[in-house]
């Protein structure tokens, strides 16, 4: 016979962080959200050792041509969110003026509620990717890069989701989105580096196949061409992203360019040089749609 070894009591918010990290055996309510058990066959990452590349510099950043399996992503992209869903659930009126090309996001804390009506593969795909073990996945593959970047991450953190588990070290988020139709040419976002507290973020992009001919929308990868780069004042910075650090497009140069096209991925460390943006979108009636997976720390503290 086996014998059990004694532990000590664990906390019971603890516990069931714990639980919410495996996600291997119970459901487990919280709030507004079911967690229950992930499916790694949801991964973003499953394609990587075919047809991944990792790159170091000017920071680190993976990117994934036909990230998902052919199948999975044509099922997702038949049921992704509409423009009309996406406005709704950002609290905007049927009827309301939209704002041209223009980031709209719906986070996982709302497409995993139990008034979700978000389609069951969806669901399947979002709770995978706000789970620890898409952030094992992650740090399995890019873990000294995280570490350096941010050395006040526990290696062996308790992952929650965002907006939702306040105590976790760490907290993912899943969300879908999209930049809304463009009526002038313009760039949704230019060169910036995202706020101190995030671990890192990806990009996966789902390109309506019948926009074939809008320009733009690429994601760049870019550096100072004169470290370090001068932040832009208070008063130059944009509206949106106010937590992030903005630079004028003429102080930085592009290292490489991610296409906007189906089932192409792309996560990058967040840290000092992480600097990226957006390439400028011409005239068009499409949304740009993409899924944005994130990692925040709890707190936040300067970047490595």
């Amino acid at each position: 016979m086996q014998t059990l070894k004694t532990h000590r009591m664990v906390n019971p918010s603890r516990l069931r962080m714990l639980l919410l990290g495996v996600a291997t055996i119970l459901p487990i309510v919280k709030g507004n959200i079911s967690y229950e058990p992930v499916n790694k066959s949801m991964s973003v990452l499953q394609n990587f050792d075919t047809n991944g590349k990792l790159f170091t510099t000017p920071y680190p950043y993976i990117v994934i041509e036909d990230a998902l399996d052919a199948e999975l992503y044509k099922q997702l992209a038949d049921d992704f969110l509409t423009d009309l869903d996406i406005l709704r659930l950002n609290g905007e009126p049927d009827d309301g003026e939209r704002k041209q090309n223009y980031r709209y996001d719906v986070r996982a804390q709302q497409t995993l509620g139990k008034e979700s009506k978000v389609p069951p593969l969806w669901r399947e795909f979002i709770k995978y990717h706000v789970s620890a073990e898409f952030y094992k996945e992650v740090v399995a593959l890019l873990g000294p890069h995280v570490r350096k970047a941010h050395p006040g991450v526990k290696r062996d953190p308790l992952v929650g989701l965002r907006f939702n588990d306040s105590s976790a070290d760490v907290l993912l988020d899943c969300q879908v989105a999209m930049n809304a139709p463009v009526t002038v040419r313009s760039a949704v976002r230019g060169p910036h580096i995202d706020g101190p507290a995030e671990i890192f973020a990806g990009l996966l992009y789902f390109r309506d196949p019948t926009d074939v001919e809008t320009k733009g929308g690429e994601l760049q990868v870019l550096e100072c061409k004169r470290p370090p780069c001068v932040k832009m004042s208070r008063k130059e910075q944009p509206k949106y992203g106010t937590g992030n650090t903005h630079y004028k497009p003429r102080d930085v140069t592009v290292r490489n360019t991610v296409p906007y096209k189906a089932n192409m991925f792309v996560l990058f460390i967040n840290g000092n040089k992480a600097i990226h943006g957006v390439t400028p979108r011409t005239v068009t009636p499409f949304s740009r749609r993409l899924v944005n997976v994130v990692a925040n720390r709890r707190g936040a503290g300067k970047l490595g």
